[in-house]
This record gives C-alpha cells, sequence and structure tokens, in this order.
C-alpha cells in the first residue's frame, strides 16, 4: 500500500482479493476470472491483463523479500545508511552512525560477512576522511589493508575447505588458487585470533592432509572462539571433527568414539543446528557408537533430551532404529527385533545398518534358517538396488558374504575353520560390524578349546 513502493492500486485490489483464501488456497470460489471481477469489476475478462497483473503482484513480492532480508543484515543495513549520509555531506550524522556501526562489530559474531562489511566500512571512513582529514585517511589505509587481507584469508579458507571436501565425494579436481601462498602465509604470521580464517583454515588442512595437530587446534579454537562463531560455523566445525573420527574409526582406531561423543556432547550444548532439525545422521550415529561404547545411561538420556528435535516426519523410526541398536548390545535380541519390525525398511534412510542389524540378531538368536533365507534374499537385494553406491554395495556384500561363512564354520565345529577364517577377516581394511565378526570367532575358539 505505500506509494513509495508501488503506485498500482490494481495490485493493492488483487492482494485483497486472494487474501481471503489464505492459508490453503483451495476454496472454488479462487479462480483468475473470480479474482479479476473483484480487482477489475465490470470489465470483461483478459488474460494479458490478468498475466500482467500477476507480474505486477509477483515483482512487488520480490521486491519485499528482498528488502526485509537486507534491512535483517545489520551490518549491510547500517552501511548503505551511511553511505547515505556521506553523500549528502551530513558529517555529525556521518560520525554519530559510524560510531554505532563500530560497536556493532565489537559485539557481533565473527561471520564471513562480518569481515566482509568489517572492510566495507573502513573503505567508507576512508572515502569520507579523504576530504576531510587527508592525515587521518592516511591512517586508515592500514586498517583496509589489514580487513581486506582478514576477508580474503576468510573466504580462501572456506573455498579450500569446500572444494577439498566436494573433491574426494564427487571425484572432481579443482584448481586450488593460492593454496600453497595462504598455507605459507598462515605459517609465516600469527593468525590464532582470526576466528573464521583461522577455523577454516584447520578444517582445510585437517580435511586434506588427515594430521592429528590439525584435530587438536580446532577443537581448542572452537572451544576459544565460542561467544564469537554463529551456530551454522560451529555446525561445521562439529561436521569436520565428526567425519574425521567416523573416518578413524573406520581404520580401527576406536579412541576415536568417545572423542565423537564428547564432540557431540558439545555441539548439542552450544549451539542450535541449520534448518531447526536435528540432523537423523548425528542423532543416530551418536546412539550406535554410545551403545558399542555400552554407554547405555547416555544414550538413553541423548534420546530423551534430543528426539524432539528431530523431523516430526522421522521421529518414530530413528528412534526405533536407535532402540534396535542399545537392546542388541545389551543382548536382548528378540527387543532389538521388535524395534526393527517397526520401521519401514523400504523407506528408512538407515535400509542396509537396518538389514545388517537384523542378520545379526538372527545370529546371536540362533536362528540358522532365517539367516541363511535372509543373507540370500540380501545378496540379490545388494546386487540389484541401483540407488545404492559402488562403496557401499561393495562393503555390505563383504560384510554378507564373511557372516555366512561365519555360519557355516560355527556349523562345521572345527577350530582350523574358525582360525582362517579370523585371518581372512583380519585381512580386510576396517569395515562395519568387523569387530563384531572377529568376537563371534573368538568365542567359538572358546568353546572348541
Amino acid at each position: 500500500r505505500s506509494p513509495f513502493f508501488n503506485n498500482r492500486e490494481e495490485v493493492v485490489r488483487c492482494y485483497d482479493a486472494l487474501r481471503k483464501y489464505y492459508p490453503a488456497f483451495k476454496s472454488k470460489q479462487l479462480s483468475e476470472e473470480i479474482i479479476f471481477d473483484k480487482v477489475y469489476p465490470g470489465k470483461k475478462f483478459s488474460g494479458v491483463t490478468m498475466r500482467k497483473l500477476n507480474s505486477l503482484s509477483t515483482n512487488l513480492l520480490v521486491d519485499f523479500l528482498g528488502i526485509k532480508n537486507f534491512k535483517n543484515d545489520v551490518y549491510e543495513y547500517n552501511l548503505k545508511q551511511l553511505e547515505g549520509l556521506h553523500e549528502k555531506n551530513l558529517t555529525s550524522l556521518f560520525k554519530k552512525k559510524a560510531a554505532g556501526i563500530e560497536k556493532l562489530f565489537r559485539n557481533g559474531k565473527h561471520t564471513f560477512q562480518y569481515y566482509e562489511n568489517k572492510f566495507k566500512f573502513t573503505y567508507s571512513m576512508s572515502s569520507h576522511l579523504h576530504f576531510k582529514d587527508e592525515k587521518a585517511m592516511a591512517l586508515n589505509l592500514q586498517n583496509e589493508i589489514d580487513d581486506f587481507t582478514e576477508y580474503f584469508l576468510a573466504i580462501m579458507s572456506l573455498l579450500y575447505f569446500r572444494s577439498i571436501t566436494v573433491s574426494r565425494l564427487y571425484n572432481i579436481k579443482y584448481d586450488l588458487k593460492f593454496f600453497d601462498e595462504v598455507v605459507k602465509y598462515f605459517s609465516d604470521h600469527s593468525l590464532k585470533d582470526t576466528t573464521i580464517c583461522w577455523l577454516y583454515f584447520n578444517m582445510a588442512m585437517l580435511t586434506s592432509t588427515v594430521d592429528e595437530k590439525y584435530y587438536s587446534e580446532l577443537v581448542n579454537s572452537r572451544n576459544r572462539f565460542d561467544s564469537r562463531l554463529s551456530d551454522i560455523d560451529k555446525y561445521n566445525v562439529y561436521v569436520t571433527l565428526h567425519t574425521y573420527c567416523i573416518n578413524k574409526i573406520k581404520t580401527g582406531e576406536f579412541k576415536y568414539r568417545k572423542l565423537l561423543i564428547e564432540n557431540t556432547k558439545d555441539l548439542l550444548e552450544k549451539s542450535n543446528f541449520p534448518g531447526g532439525y536435528l540432523p537423523p545422521y548425528t542423532f543416530t550415529g551418536n546412539i550406535t557408537v554410545a551403545a558399542a561404547l555400552k554407554e547405555f545411561e547416555w544414550a538413553d538420556d541423548f534420546i530423551g533430551k534430543f528426539k524432539a528435535k528431530l523431523d516430526p516426519e522421522l521421529q518414530d523410526e530413528l528412534v526405533s532404529y536407535c532402540e534396535s541398536f542399545i537392546e542388541f548390545y545389551k543382548c536382548n535380541y528378540e527387543k532389538s527385533i521388535r524395534h526393527l519390525s517397526t520401521i519401514n525398511l523400504d523407506r528408512t534412510i538407515m535400509k542396509l545398518h537396518c538389514k545388517n542389524l537384523l542378520l545379526m540378531n538372527y545370529y546371536e538368536l540362533n536362528y540358522h534358517e532365517e539367516l541363511i533365507s535372509s543373507l540370500d534374499a540380501y545378496r540379490h537385494f545388494l546386487h540389484r538396488d541401483k540407488n545404492i553406491s559402488e562403496e557401499s554395495r561393495n562393503v555390505n556384500i563383504l560384510f554378507s558374504s564373511h557372516l555366512l561363512s561365519l555360519l557355516k564354520v560355527k556349523l562345521s565345529f572345527r577350530k582350523a575353520a574358525v582360525l582362517n577364517f579370523k585371518k581372512e577377516v583380519e585381512g580386510n581394511d576396517y569395515f562395519r560390524n568387523k569387530e563384531w565378526l572377529l568376537k563371534k570367532a573368538n568365542e567359538l575358539l572358546k568353546i572348541k578349546t
């Protein structure tokens, strides 16, 4: 309705005609012809005019979203006001606004937008001082250089981190311009207090080198910078540390299970999650690790505290999935199966893990016929389903093959066969459930001796 934004009265009439159908917009009275008649009473319906009205309304909506988001960006909004005061040569108001912006920077979170706008602010100050106080402008020039350097290093560290991560997921090789120079600059200068720069540099280096010193520095820096970090940056640090721990666990370094749990505790205590919901694998991954460590009290407490943070559509299924692992590691195999039976295996995002756990439960319960039948169906499924990645397919085929061998060894009851089985499993790189297979083989050896 503001003439500053809209001088077309028909758009206002269109809005008034539409809003009574909010939020469902499913009324039989909602048609282009009826809306047209309310906007242009007495006129014959025109598709061309209606399309123009839609275009005007949509453009106004897009303007609204842009202006709303612009005002929500407190730095950008204040900087544009400062720029306007400079253009109008309103020096007194300019100084007052500049002082307020400096306070914003002192108290603000150190995001990438923070570094970008801090440089823009320093540049605006130099532009204003250029004709007012040339000596002050000259002294401010070093601040411009320093602020731009921090902004450049922050953005490049982010881009390196993203590129290294994505290249491993999709086997894409990127030209990491200035990478060696940036690494050398970080090595030659003390940048441990530059917050985002230092965090993302360590995230990039941890991802590319897998050197544990970057893990330790990343944990220490996250804790040191906690009050300056946004939730999304805290979450990115968490994911980087979490991925590192998972990869270490996959190589058989099980001390990282406890580090993974500690990392999650820290995240849950200090930040919120992007999108408002706790990511499914963050929830289930920590429960399955805790269950394997037999930290059942912690796992139960975790579910009680954080299941409400899950997407409501997935909550029941994810909790059942977690409970099935807890009961399995408590040796309550029938209860574990009951929890699995409540999960729709055709839909769940943890389909393969559920199938593997069901097979393990059958083995523990000596349900040999069910196990043999399920293993046969599982192998066909793994070969047939095109949605399974090649890596995941191979790992799960390996597990199912070893499980079938374990069952044959168990039924044949020969010590030499058990030893050969152990040697074969140990010869493989670490894969999910490798520990369990070896544990079952050792149990058979104790029986035979």
